[in-house]
């Protein structure tokens, strides 16, 4: 057990060290490839790439509204001697439809300088740089929580939302359609793709209407491609919540999940643990009616750690554990299920996604849900379960979203 432990503290440190993820045609950074060191080289734009930026917003406390440890990290074209900060870029949108403007490079020696002191601490930044040529060959559009404010209208055949912290993505009801989502971006987005990269919800076409869906993205990016060409309202923001309402289908991930097979379980995007938390707890519950579940789970977990789903209207826990396991739950009948995990750093991860649907009975209101989207499953496996006395502990809403207040308390304890 204590080797164990020695052993996953020294590769989360190492993890820490160089925490980039590097796709088939594109490479991730975060706030640690950056923290501590002077220089990050850019090889992906060595034969042309687009630079993509996201930070935690807006610092109304200082006049150009941009955090000065991002504000200090450059990006560098040696061969041309310009440089752009990564605070402004990040917060750079285009006027008529609030998609991310990025930096394009045709070629070139590219680099990021870290201006700021080699112990000054910052906020967390995601940089994702794409090779030049894919971008040019995909179709998609590209939006940032914090400034999305896209107008209802035919997607293109990819839509990506980029982020610094952990965010949600809204669709509105609307005319029959379906879709997959993938945490990755547009270069992985859809199937056979080159890292392999698994679904994060993916539904059936359906006669019925499109019910819509609120996604609470526990990592840096999501990509999300229609199969129909008919108008999609989406919205997105960083009101990322620990506490769901149990009529809304979704997925838990563990931070920074990405879902690629190709790339291993070390490579997923790193961030400071005020952002991604590896113990934590979720909820779903109703205030009066009841509803049916089913979990489809794929878990990779260590053999001393479990994630758990408790039912706690019927008092039943369900237990996954082990490596690259796959399980199938599904509870009959419930109001409230409360899921947590613990110590369950890289490698280990999870992906837990879930349907729901009403059962009709004296304590449903009025108020009904259709069943308009169905999700695909893979193989089933067997769990067991153990029957335990059901107990509650009151759960913390979460939100992404950064106050003044927040930010400058956040700013001094760095600082101090």
């Amino acid at each position: 057990r204590s080797l164990s432990l020695l052993f996953s503290v020294i590769s989360s440190s190492l993890l820490l060290a160089n925490a980039k993820v590097d796709f088939t045609y594109s490479t991730m950074y975060g706030i640690y490839d950056f923290q501590g060191i002077k220089e990050v080289p850019l090889p992906r734009c060595d034969s042309g790439c687009l630079i993509y930026a996201s930070s935690v917003g807006y610092f109304q406390q200082y006049k150009d509204g941009l955090e000065p440890y991002t504000n200090n990290l450059i990006i560098h074209d040696y061969d041309k001697g310009t440089n752009h900060s990564i605070a402004a870029l990040a917060l750079d949108f285009q006027p008529q439809t609030s998609q991310k403007v990025p930096l394009e490079f045709n070629a070139g020696n590219i680099g990021v300088l870290n201006q700021n002191a080699i112990n000054d601490k910052g906020f967390d930044v995601t940089l994702w740089v794409v090779d030049l040529a894919k971008a040019r060959a995909s179709n998609y559009e590209i939006y940032d929580p914090i400034g999305m404010k896209r107008a209802a209208s035919i997607p293109s055949t990819t839509v990506t939302v980029i982020a610094a912290t952990k965010f949600v993505v809204y669709a509105q009801p609307s005319q029959s359609n379906s879709f997959t989502a993938r945490l990755v971006g547009f270069d992985n987005s859809y199937d056979n793709n080159p890292d392999q990269c698994g679904y994060a919800f993916k539904t059936v076409d359906s006669t019925e209407s499109f019910s819509g869906f609120e996604f609470h993205v526990n990592g840096p990016i999501i990509s999300i491609n229609f199969n129909k060409n008919i108008k999609v309202d989406l919205k997105a923001d960083t009101l990322f919540s620990n506490s769901r309402d149990i009529n809304k289908d979704g997925f838990f991930s563990s931070p920074g999940y990405n879902g690629c097979a190709r790339l291993g379980g070390d490579q997923v995007h790193r961030a400071s643990t005020s952002t991604y938390h590896y113990s934590d707890g979720f909820d779903l519950r109703s205030d009066t009616d009841n509803y049916r579940l089913q979990f489809d789970a794929n878990v990779d977990l260590a053999d001393d750690h479990r994630f758990t789903i408790n039912d706690i209207t019927n008092g039943q826990l369900y237990s996954l554990k082990g490596p690259n396991q796959h399980q199938d739950i599904s509870i009959p009948k419930t109001q409230f299920v409360d899921i947590n995990y613990a110590d369950l750093s890289p490698p280990q991860s999870f992906m837990v996604r879930y349907t729901t649907s009403l059962i009709p009975g004296p304590s449903t209101t009025t108020s009904t849900r259709t069943a308009a989207i169905s999700l695909v499953t893979s193989s089933t496996v067997s769990t067991s379960s153990t029957t335990i006395t059901p107990t509650t502990s009151g759960k913390k809403t979460l939100t992404g979203a950064f106050t003044t207040i927040a930010v400058s308390a956040l700013w001094t304890m760095l600082n101090s």
